[in-house]
């Protein structure tokens, strides 16, 4: 019996890990075939085949003249359809039946069927998911730096924005938007602040040009302060500090102060100076309580806390940072003579180094210690590119503030669903331009393992990431097929369109050689976008 619950708590790992994957792809992979499978009907070709997966059939059934069965190797699907091979010859009267027998234009809608469902499919999904409700993000601002545009007009952390030029704002997407239409404009924004006062505030928008290559548009508006991330309260604590000997550790979370919830690192700042604190803090997954007694009235600031901003959490293997000794825990002090108070000049230093030394002070314990570090060209999963990096991770992490809920009417979701899929489309479309010429990184691009992964991240997240996730794979699904490749649809659709302006088909040889040509690419691309998974996965830090 303890044999049976050992392999039944082994089974369900294994479904927990694997069953959001295999759902993603079966659902995508039915639609793409369904599409093939029901414009061929449509037009009379007969369908011998449907299959869910490649290689060794495991389970079948007939129905008329088509077989369906699922098979073993679910990276995949197919529709076979009776007089498809130009090698073998169909009789005369079954010629009515068979798919290379049919008009060109039947041909050539049989095979853009299947992608077209991937890309309705897309539509449909971002249809129900406006229908059932939007987790957004609030147009609330987060951390407002003093020294930013945005302070200097009014802006405060934490305020929502209300309206813009009187047109109400609901969420911080709508705001983004009126921005990156309305450059160069002054704007009349209401505000209502944390403590619920409602202030006016008018400031112009700025033009800002991105390095992100896979945007088309380069140039955004914005207003130089704005954000909507707030610092966390991950802490970090110099071993020499009254925080220490109290008890605080570096990498602690602050939950509780008082029986308080406490979210963002700015409201430490205003809390009331006291001689004992309560505190419920997260230290290494594990929730404890802290109790401080002081001589006398201190803010917990006093104390020597600091925010977690210029320590290091972790340290990439077999990179600069870890050759150099940097551990993590060091706290960094100051690059090339000059002090750091933000991670924000780290970046700054490091990717305009250009690779050449650059002299890092950093704290570790009680000692202070410098070394010569000199940055190389890191590509961490996530990034775009290749870019200079020590291989160094900051221990600060942003919170984003509590998303609310956004329902659709019919129609707002129609036009939704319909803007939504055209700009991931742009999207995909902009990313292989920028991969062709080498704008972007090739090791961006995923394959079964990395959809696996992402498949099992968003099926945790919840039923609307799941969805959403289905609908961006499926819409490159759809788009990756119609590529001019031959074996893919694109390419079944280059060659019909070549014989519909010919007026006959190919010649044979050359269909055949193109068709190998094809599979052998493809082939070769699965194994790349394979290693790529692996190498990934196994060189993140």
């Amino acid at each position: 019996m303890e044999h049976f619950f050992n392999f039944l708590s082994f089974f369900q790992k294994a479904f927990f890990i694997l069953g959001p994957f295999i759902i993603l792809l079966g659902i995508l992979i039915f639609i793409h075939e369904l599409g093939h499978f029901l414009v061929a009907r449509f037009f009379k070709v007969k369908v011998e085949i449907f299959s869910l997966g490649f290689g060794p059939k495991i389970l079948k059934y007939k129905k008329g003249d088509t077989l369906y069965c699922l098979s073993l190797v679910p990276l995949g699907g197919y529709v076979k359809m009776f007089g498809d091979n130009p090698l073998e010859e169909v009789p005369e009267r079954e010629r009515h039946q068979g798919f290379l027998y049919k008009k060109v234009y039947q041909k050539w809608l049989i095979a853009f069927a299947g992608p077209l469902f991937n890309f309705l499919f897309t539509l449909l999904a971002f249809f129900s998911l406006s229908l059932l409700g939007r987790p957004n993000l609030p147009a609330k601002l987060g951390d407002i730096s003093e020294n930013s545009l945005a302070f200097q007009k009014g802006f405060r952390s934490g305020d929502l924005i209300l309206s813009v030029n009187q047109e109400k704002i609901f969420d911080y997407e709508e705001l983004n938007k009126i921005l990156q239409e309305k450059v160069g404009e002054t704007l009349a924004f209401e505000v209502k602040n944390e403590k619920g006062l409602i202030k006016n505030i008018t400031a112009k928008v700025q033009k800002q040009t991105l390095s992100d290559p896979i945007f088309l548009e380069q140039d955004i508006g914005f207003i130089e302060g704005f954000t909507i991330l707030s610092q966390g309260l991950r802490l970090g604590v110099s071993s020499n500090s009254l925080a220490f000997q109290k008890g605080f550790r570096t990498f602690d979370v602050i939950l509780e102060v008082g029986g308080v919830p406490l979210k963002y690192w700015r409201e430490l700042k205003l809390l009331s100076p006291a001689k004992n604190y309560e505190l419920k803090i997260e230290r290494n997954s594990k929730v404890q309580t802290l109790f401080i007694e002081l001589d006398e009235e201190l803010s917990l600031l006093d104390l020597g806390l600091e925010s977690s901003l210029l320590y290091i959490e972790k340290v990439g293997p077999k990179t600069p940072a870890r050759k150099a000794g940097l551990k993590r825990g060091d706290r960094l002090i100051s690059i090339q003579g000059e002090g750091l108070k933000t991670w924000t000049q780290v970046l700054s230093f490091v990717e305009n180094s250009q690779g050449e030394n650059l002299i890092l002070e950093y704290q570790r314990g009680k000692q202070i210690k410098t070394i010569s570090i000199a940055p190389k060209k890191i590509f961490v999963e996530g990034n775009l590119k290749s870019k200079y990096m020590l291989g160094i991770a900051s221990a600060w992490y942003n919170v984003y503030p509590e998303k609310i809920l956004r329902k659709y009417s019919i129609f707002q979701a129609l036009i939704y669903s319909g803007t939504e899929t055209w700009k991931w489309l742009t999207v995909t479309s902009v990313g292989l331009v920028r991969l062709i010429t080498g704008d972007l990184s090739v090791r961006t691009m995923a394959g079964p393992i990395t959809i696996g992964r992402i498949a099992h991240s968003s099926f945790s997240e919840g039923f609307y990431s799941f969805l959403f996730m289905m609908a961006l794979i499926s819409l490159n699904l759809g788009f990756l097929n119609l590529l001019p490749i031959p074996v893919l649809d694109g390419g079944h659709i280059l060659f019909f369109t070549i014989e519909a302006v010919l007026g006959r088909p190919l010649n044979l040889k050359k269909l055949i050689l193109a068709q190998q040509l094809g599979l052998i690419f493809l082939l070769s691309f699965m194994v790349f976008v394979l290693f790529n998974d692996i190498y990934n996965w196994f060189s993140a830090w």
